[in-house]
């Protein structure tokens, strides 16, 4: 039985290499996202820091799936999807060139890690 836990808590406590690098792009990724969202989405005028949950925050349900996905991916997790158009008009300005293409990239990235 010690030799168990002794295993679990070695198992736990090391990553492999690949897996270590693995998880760095993966943090990169989300704050990238993170960046994105800050940048590019609309925050609801009536959003109160004080009363309001933090998933509720934003003018559209774009804008909140895109920061799920970067919540799941800055923990090592996989998102089990990414429902974000640029289209939606839930970004702004609707018209940004840079702001689309970085949108499309990480939406491609996303499903990336969903379909790996």
């Amino acid at each position: 039985m010690l030799f168990i836990i002794c295993y679990k808590y070695v198992k736990t406590k090391f990553i492999p290499m690949k897996k270590m690098e693995e998880f760095i792009e993966m943090k990169k990724l989300a704050d990238r996202i993170y960046q994105f969202i800050d940048k590019y989405t609309g925050v609801r005028p009536d959003w109160d820091v004080q009363y309001d949950d933090e998933d509720d925050k934003f003018t559209s349900p774009d804008a909140s799936q895109m920061k799920y996905c970067a919540d799941m991916i800055s923990k090592g997790l996989k998102p089990e999807q990414c429902w974000s158009e640029w289209s939606s008009g839930g970004y702004k300005p609707y018209s940004s060139k840079e702001g689309r293409e970085e949108h499309d990239y990480l939406v491609k990235e996303i499903y990336k890690i969903i379909n790996s």
